[in-house]
């Protein structure tokens, strides 16, 4: 048997080892055959990429597969298998789902491309960071104060020591643009097409911002005196100060979009009004307007930390004394624990009737409260409310895990009884959907509800079941972080 083979690839001859693949034989012979799925050493792809097709002596073959011999002549490059990689190359891309993103890219709900701002902050240009951030992301001076910060999560730096402070780089970015005058933002030519957005939060911000640089005629309809949503009304001033949330909504409004203040949605206006008056599509971005019931006897004597919140956030509260007592995991149940030790309570206490990893409170401001010196019982419950001569108490009970059930329950502890006395007392257990808005007029009538009383819509276009009308952020998806709810606002623009 000849100890090599003679064989021509590309018009190039070699005498090589008879025993390989013409894809072992090229590599050798220093030429290079394009694949993917080829391993040395390991089993043959079951659908193979097929990218590494030659002709041998005129008829196409597998190079990873087909073995040399005396005499072949072999062609890599000829423009019919270039054509037909390229038509493959289209074909798997379709259906590729890899990593070909950064893991923080993939998990940021907005998509922000993290790495490439990143990249510019590295390089010293926080300006040019900004403008790649806001390219999917209108609020990023919101965002970067309120976000639990997704993309950390998964950031590959933390496979060696911690990850990188994504969500403060952000920030820098954003607190770079205040030193700064006010960056005109560019718009296309008008088209003539009007679009009414019924809430001024963040999701309706978002969906204004990406309508109007489309070139569309954009109004917000707000029932609050001022836009904002709950980044004005429930976000303490230590955590969204008043003066960043304005520039960010003046960076909004100077594309040049109208605001109708003071009108309500139901009130002044239904959606077959708007439509009279023009507008070709509406996207409804009202939050959530349910609060969650404490369904104790005497649990009307606590206050909702909803409204706690937003009294202080307007001044209407500027000093507490004696305890506090917070019931709920929600987001506003943490804030409004912060908010009263700021505010010099003698001792701020959160129940909860579950383990506190099962709070819907983020992680983060967890720890935070926690660092502040706020009290948590977890696995507690209240039982009841009452107003005494010296204030508010409070009855409670441990709760443990039912073993006699096939799910896992929570009951109380037979037999146990906590007395908790104080001043206040605050309801933290959330907002929840309400579709009172399906009595404002017939189309409200006809659209589609959830079971939880949220709106319905088409989850990749946000549209709901009537034409034209389109609903985002906590109104159709129920309680989300703020960047989910600004990247509800971009998707129902587009």
């Amino acid at each position: 048997m000849s100890k090599t083979a003679t064989l021509t690839i590309n018009g190039q001859q070699f005498s090589l080892a008879p025993d390989q693949t013409i894809l072992a034989a090229a590599d050798q012979a220093g030429i290079r055959i394009p694949r993917l799925c080829h391993l040395p050493g390991h089993r043959d792809a079951d659908q193979p990429c097929l990218l590494c097709l030659v002709e041998v002596n005129g008829k196409r073959a597998r190079a990873c597969q087909t073995k040399i011999a005396d005499g072949m002549v072999i062609e890599t490059e000829t423009a019919e298998l270039i054509a037909h990689r390229k038509e493959r190359l289209t074909q798997l891309a379709a259906v590729h789902y890899g990593d070909c993103k950064a893991p923080c890219n993939l998990t940021c709900p907005g998509s922000i491309n993290v790495q490439g701002y990143i990249g510019l902050i590295a390089q010293g240009q926080p300006s040019a960071a900004l403008r790649l951030i806001k390219e999917v992301n209108p609020l990023p001076g919101i965002v970067c104060r309120v976000c639990p910060a997704f993309c950390e999560s998964r950031c590959r730096r933390s496979l060696l020591d911690d990850a990188i402070s994504i969500n403060h780089l952000k920030r820098f970015a954003s607190d770079y643009a205040i030193t700064l005058p006010l960056e005109l933002e560019s718009v296309a030519p008008a088209t003539g097409r009007k679009v009414a957005i019924i809430g001024g939060g963040p999701a309706g911000l978002s969906a204004a911002w990406f309508l109007r640089k489309q070139g569309h005629s954009v109004t917000i309809l707000e029932a609050a005196a001022e836009l904002g949503g709950l980044a004005r009304t429930a976000m303490p001033a230590f955590k969204m100060p008043k003066e960043a949330l304005a520039r960010e909504i003046e960076t909004v409004l100077s594309l040049g979009i109208e605001v109708k203040s003071n009108t309500a949605w139901g009130k002044d206006f239904t959606l077959q009004n708007l439509l009279d008056q023009g507008y070709e599509a509406v996207f409804i971005a009202a939050g959530l307007s349910g609060r969650k019931k404490l369904a104790v006897p005497g649990g009307d004597l606590a206050e909702n930390s909803m409204d706690f919140l937003a009294e202080v956030n307007s001044g209407a509260v500027k000093q507490l004394s004696g305890k506090a007592l917070i019931i709920g995991g929600s987001k506003a149940a943490i804030e409004s624990a912060r908010c009263a030790v700021r505010m010099g309570a003698e001792e701020v206490t959160v129940v909860f009737d579950r383990a506190l990893e099962e709070m819907g409170a983020y992680g983060k401001d967890v720890a935070m409260a926690k660092r502040e010196k706020v009290r948590f019982l977890p696995l507690t419950a209240p039982l009841s409310i009452r107003q005494e001569q010296g204030g508010l108490t409070v009855e409670l009970t441990k709760m443990v895990c039912c073993a006699a059930s096939d799910q896992r329950q929570i009951v109380p502890a037979e037999g146990s009884l906590l007395l908790w006395q104080g001043a206040l007392v605050l309801n933290g257990l959330g907002q929840e959907g309400d579709d009172t808005f399906r009595s404002f007029g017939e189309l409200e009538g006809r659209l589609t509800v959830n079971p939880n009383k949220t709106i319905k819509v088409i989850p990749s276009t946000l549209q709901t079941n009537l034409p034209g009308i389109y609903a985002g952020g906590e109104i159709a998806s129920g309680a989300k972080a703020v960047i989910q709810v600004v990247n509800a606002g971009r998707k129902a623009a587009e």
